[in-house]
């Protein structure tokens, strides 16, 4: 049985293709919502192919990347992309 989510929260699929990173051994989900730390929200790779998790979030804009293997990966399923200091760009998840 799933645990109802508090009425402000969201629930927010993540996904990765594993064609998009083969041979990938782990991936992980980082953002402010999480200190920028790879080991809070690590995905799980399903039958499917897909490396997935799902965050209860609040409605709002989230800067966000995806780690595998230590290496940073935009989303493609993005909704969009942003600067970031390092020089590259941050994927940005909205949500409503």
């Amino acid at each position: 049985m799933r645990a109802e989510l508090a009425p402000s929260l969201r629930r927010v699929n993540f996904r990765l293709d594993s064609h998009r990173v083969p041979g990938a051994k782990w991936v992980a989900l980082v953002g402010l919502f999480n200190g920028w730390d790879s080991s809070v929200h690590r995905l799980e790779l399903g039958s499917d192919g897909w490396w997935s998790i799902s965050l209860a979030l609040a409605p709002d804009t989230y800067t966000y990347l995806f780690i595998v293997d230590a290496f940073p990966h935009n989303d493609p399923e993005d909704d969009r992309r942003t600067p970031c200091e390092w020089g590259a760009d941050y994927s940005v998840r909205i949500v409503r």
